[in-house]
């Protein structure tokens, strides 16, 4: 074979392929199993938590369902240098800081009880 010979057709090696790169479809290392994915930890908030109720998520939403949160929205002022100012809009229903005038008082709690184990929760 000549030097300048170019391989053409069948005689022509691919050294990448576009599977190797899909995840789903593409060789994998049988000898390495992947880690487990890390857990998510939310915080829980210590007191009572404001929700504004302006706007309801979905009830499938993967973090939030069906729980309700701020409205937002994007104004725009021109300034004196002709230049624009972006805002955002921030909407949400104020909380109550007031007792009712019913004289409804706080929910009962029944019985409280403390288990002596501890906090944590045993894996099943």
């Amino acid at each position: 074979m000549e030097p300048e010979e170019r391989l053409v057709g069948a005689d022509r090696g691919q050294t990448v392929t576009d599977s190797m790169y899909d995840l789903d479809v593409g060789p994998k290392p049988m000898d390495v199993v992947p880690g487990p994915l890390p857990p998510l930890f939310y915080s829980i908030p210590l007191g009572p938590a404001w929700a504004p109720y302006q706007v309801q998520a979905a009830a499938n939403d993967a973090l939030f369902p069906s729980e309700w949160t701020f409205d937002t929205n994007q104004s725009y002022a021109q300034m004196a240098d002709g230049s624009m100012l972006a805002n955002l809009v921030v909407t949400g229903k104020l909380p109550v800081n007031e007792f009712s005038a019913t004289g409804a008082g706080a929910p009962g709690i029944g019985s409280i009880s403390q288990s002596a184990t501890g906090d944590r929760c045993q894996p099943t």
